[in-house]
């Protein structure tokens, strides 16, 4: 009868996107794109990564000792104290893994967890256009106008999940088309080329190797579970997106 009711889930599950700074922990400088754990390729023809590696250690590269107890990661993952780690453990059994973390200069355990969640479900996102690649089928790039993605969120049922990132990814552009782009003005304006090196590449040998660049997925709490960590008053970066500001538990 448990099992039964747990599958029905007759109450709706309303979530909210979680946010936070732009640069981000496991991200390299100032830049808001740059991963400090970069990911093996899961197709070898275009490059496409493997999304859901995650490699060990997971280096940090600032604001380790923040005081902080939440903050964002990349690709819908996220960061958190012993705490709150604790928290979770309690109150969502199951519903994220837990990776160590590490400092990436002098590679020293650090007190952040990386919070990896187990659950990834389909979002209302229209579908890539492509050009995909002849191999894994993946899409060049693949971006959309959020507004209308959120707008449709606001009235979605997670059928109880209360920690879950989105199975699609988001990307707007490759390092090749990038490449191409800036070279062709700075052609334009008497400069010369940049070379495949500074976007840490090396040149394509073929046209459907993509390096997609500014890559992200998105992340989803439970209103409850938000409300829970409030409630805790547990000090974090990691925020609800002011796009579901008026969203309210069922």
């Amino acid at each position: 009868m448990v099992k039964q009711a747990m599958k029905k889930h007759p109450i709706k599950t309303v979530c909210v996107e979680m946010t936070g700074p732009d640069v981000q922990m496991d991200l390299v400088g100032d830049s808001c794109y740059q991963p400090a754990n970069p990911l093996p390729s899961k197709c070898r023809h275009c490059s496409f990564p493997d999304l859901d590696f995650i490699p060990q250690p997971y280096f940090l590269t600032k604001g380790i000792s923040s005081p902080a107890e939440t903050s964002p990661a990349w690709l819908g993952n996220f960061l958190v104290k012993e705490r709150v780690r604790h928290i979770l453990e309690l109150a969502v059994p199951n519903a994220c893994t837990f990776y160590p973390t590490a400092e990436r200069k002098s590679k020293n355990k650090t007190a952040w967890w990386l919070a990896v969640p187990n659950t990834k479900l389909p979002i209302p996102v229209p579908k890539a256009r492509g050009p995909f690649c002849s191999k894994c089928r993946e899409p060049k790039t693949w971006s959309c106008a959020m507004g209308p993605v959120r707008a449709k969120m606001q009235d979605f049922d997670s059928s109880g999940v209360d920690v879950f990132k989105a199975n699609s990814w988001y990307c707007p552009r490759t390092a090749e088309d990038d490449f191409g782009e800036v070279n062709r003005h700075r052609k334009k304006d008497g400069y010369p080329p940049l070379p495949w090196s500074y976007w840490r590449v090396d040149a394509p040998a073929h046209p459907q190797r993509w390096t997609r660049d500014m890559l992200s997925r998105e992340l989803f709490f439970s209103v409850r579970l938000e409300q829970l960590f409030k409630r805790a008053k547990i000090k974090g970066q990691l925020v609800r997106l002011y796009y579901f500001k008026d969203v309210k538990a069922s």
